[in-house]
């Protein structure tokens, strides 16, 4: 299983994280951020992963294998 981290839980952000909770097999959201609190706690909800502060603590995660970047630039 790859433990999946995800910085921007926006529309595009969410719809990733809803297509590998749902969809597909092999991976696991384990990590979210984002500037918007509501989004994170939104996402985090959805798939139960832990809330990060920011890109760089989620990205120094142990727990995370791979990230997805889908912030605005």
């Amino acid at each position: 299983m790859v433990k999946i981290g995800v910085i921007g839980a926006g529309d595009i952000g969410f719809s990733h994280i809803c297509r590998i909770t749902d969809d597909l097999y092999g991976g696991q959201i384990v990590a979210v951020t984002d500037i918007q609190e509501e989004n994170a706690a939104r996402a985090a909800d959805y798939c139960g992963a832990e809330i990060f502060p920011d890109g760089e603590s989620l990205i120094a995660s142990p727990n995370v294998d791979a990230v997805i970047v889908s912030s605005w630039d």
